[in-house]
């Protein structure tokens, strides 16, 4: 029972922290002009990440080998505890979360919610696994409006002021190939913004889990939007 809550621990910690070797993130954000709007998330976790668990339990405990199976691909642990924290998160209202098995033994996690005002997406980029958005890093979010222009900008801040992560240097090379997709809808056309793309009031931004694991400040989204 310890190695469990162990496990669902260290799973709930990874897919928050958006720090695993074997992880695809997207989120697909729409905001309304009173900076109300809705979020997302898809999440998709490689076989290979549950293997890895697999093996090292069972170095420790063979006998333990399928009940870690089990425990890894239940997926009421992880739900329960994204629909509590939804919950116990002012400003937020979680529409549905589910969790897949899909036929490769990879997962799928699916997050659909609703914010009342644009700062609750810094709330959503947590770094802690027991709370969202109560971490020392934190994610700054700016929706200026300068009259016929809006100034938008999504940054995240970690504790470190670099943003060197010493131990995602260590395991950079585990996370080759791999991306974090950000697609914003905004109300109002886009002048200009560091995305990958854009196109009328849409962008697309697309950042590499090996370049974030090793400088966490590369999550910058910025936007001039033209009202």
């Amino acid at each position: 029972m310890r190695i469990k809550n162990f496990l669902l621990l260290f799973i709930s910690a990874v897919l928050i922290l958006q720090l695993t070797s074997c992880l695809e993130f997207e989120r697909n954000i729409k905001i309304n002009p009173d900076g109300s709007g809705s979020e997302k998330q898809r999440i998709n976790i490689d076989r290979s990440f549950y293997d890895m668990m697999i093996m090292l339990v069972s170095s420790l405990d063979s006998g333990k080998t399928q009940g870690i199976r089990d425990s890894l691909y239940n997926h009421d642990d992880f739900v329960k505890k994204i629909r509590t924290d939804f919950e116990n998160t002012p400003g937020v209202t979680l529409n549905n979360v589910e969790g897949v098995t899909n036929s490769d033994s990879s997962t799928s996690y699916f997050i659909d919610y609703n914010f009342n005002t644009i700062k609750m997406l810094g709330k959503m980029t947590s770094t802690n696994p027991e709370g969202l958005g109560e971490d020392a890093s934190k994610t700054e979010v700016i929706w200026e409006d300068k009259g016929k222009e809006i100034y938008f900008r999504i940054k995240y801040i970690p504790k470190d002021e670099n943003g060197q992560n010493s131990t995602g240097k260590d395991m950079a090379y585990m996370f080759e190939g791999k991306k974090m997709k950000i697609n914003i809808e905004f109300p109002y056309e886009i002048k200009s913004c560091n995305a990958a793309d854009f196109s009328g009031n849409t962008g697309h931004w697309v950042i590499g889990m090996k370049e974030l694991s090793e400088d966490s400040s590369l999550l910058m989204l910025e936007a001039v939007l033209k009202k």
